[in-house]
């Protein structure tokens, strides 16, 4: 009989601490699940920083009347150009000093180059070899 006395407060002991040790599932503060709280500390050690914009264009030469219009253009580095077909004619624009070509274009389609390096740069249609125009990179 004392082991059966012994095992039972053995036993309720054992379910005592238990029970003393749950935690509980419930959220601490008062905020509902799915609620959010959001604190601004502002920062005294901010530094204002420059934003650089770059002026960089883009200008429209057309192809029309079997010419480059305009024939002459000047930009900056950094620009580019888009060549415009506007003739029923298929033309390019074919580089003299670079490798650079377009492909054959029909009326409507575009070409486009951006110009990074200084220079004067003559270019024409190879099909219309009449055709010719420059850009001039400062």
């Amino acid at each position: 009989m004392k082991k059966s006395v012994i095992f039972g407060l053995f036993l309720i002991t054992i379910l005592l601490s238990a029970c003393g040790n749950q935690v509980s599932q419930q959220p601490s503060s008062s905020n509902e699940i799915g609620e959010e709280t959001e604190t601004f500390i502002p920062d005294t050690n901010q530094q204002s920083v420059p934003i650089i914009t770059e002026d960089i264009q883009i200008k429209n030469v057309e192809m029309k009347n079997f010419a480059f219009d305009p024939d002459e253009i000047t930009i900056k580095a950094g620009d580019s150009i888009f060549w415009v077909n506007e003739d029923s004619a298929k033309h390019e624009v074919v580089f003299s000093s670079m490798s650079i070509n377009s492909r054959l274009m029909s009326k409507g389609e575009t070409y486009q180059y951006k110009f990074d390096n200084p220079g004067t740069y003559e270019y024409y249609c190879s099909v219309h070899p009449s055709m010719k125009g420059k850009v001039v990179v400062e």
